[in-house]
């Protein structure tokens, strides 16, 4: 809404052994002024978590470090927080990595526990399968949602949309398990988009000789 601010963590497979991958990547998006507010110790803490700065006491070393990291994350949230809504969106949950997923979480029920007219945090974590970290995400109350596979007739709609056959839905919606955006990556939607979308695929020799001979 609003005057509302929205962080994405977006994670792959081969980030799910990189500690603090997720983390970088939601701290990466928040004002240097709520990093700025942060005491020193904190501070280093989450440079070290981006790779910035000449801290040493980082989230992997120390206790103390560890900590101080725990801390900052919920500090900048709260920041963001008292400031309007927000929204915490992680993509590919089951690729999180173990240790963000433990300090977000930490932060999150440290602002879950405020009083309601302070609760301005929320998180969406979308996951192909169970695991751990959704949980450790959201705590409760939550809303859990099963999002089943687009149907081909629908899929076959989003593909005219956007310029692609409308006869290469059954076989995308094979290919991409009935996911929206990877059938249209496969389809090639999000290739060349100041031309043209998709070509026809040419006929093989034969099938194409054959209407030729057929007037001749």
């Amino acid at each position: 809404g609003r005057g509302g601010r929205a962080l994405r963590i977006s994670t792959t497979e081969t980030e799910r052994w990189l500690p603090y991958a997720g983390l970088a990547d939601l701290l990466s998006q928040v004002p240097a002024e709520a990093m700025a507010a942060l005491p020193e110790p904190q501070r280093d803490a989450i440079d070290a978590v981006l790779h910035r700065g000449t801290g040493t006491d980082g989230p992997d070393g120390p206790t103390r470090g560890e900590l101080a990291c725990r801390l900052g994350v919920g500090a900048v949230l709260s920041w963001c927080a008292a400031r309007g809504p927000v929204l915490v969106v992680a993509d590919d949950v089951q690729w999180l990595d173990t240790a963000s997923a433990g300090v977000i979480g930490a932060a999150v029920r440290r602002l879950s526990g405020l009083p309601a007219s302070n609760r301005r945090l929320r998180v969406i974590a979308a996951q192909a399968r169970r695991t751990p970290h959704a949980a450790a995400l959201c705590p409760p109350p939550v809303a859990e949602l099963t999002v089943p596979p687009m149907a081909a007739h629908d899929l076959a709609e989003l593909l005219e949309a956007h310029g692609l056959p409308c006869r290469a839905a059954s076989r995308l919606r094979a290919e991409s398990g009935g996911n929206p955006y990877l059938a249209l990556a496969l389809g090639g939607a999000f290739a060349n988009r100041a031309g043209p979308s998709w070509r026809s695929a040419p006929l093989p020799a034969r099938g194409a000789a054959a209407p030729r001979g057929a007037c001749d």
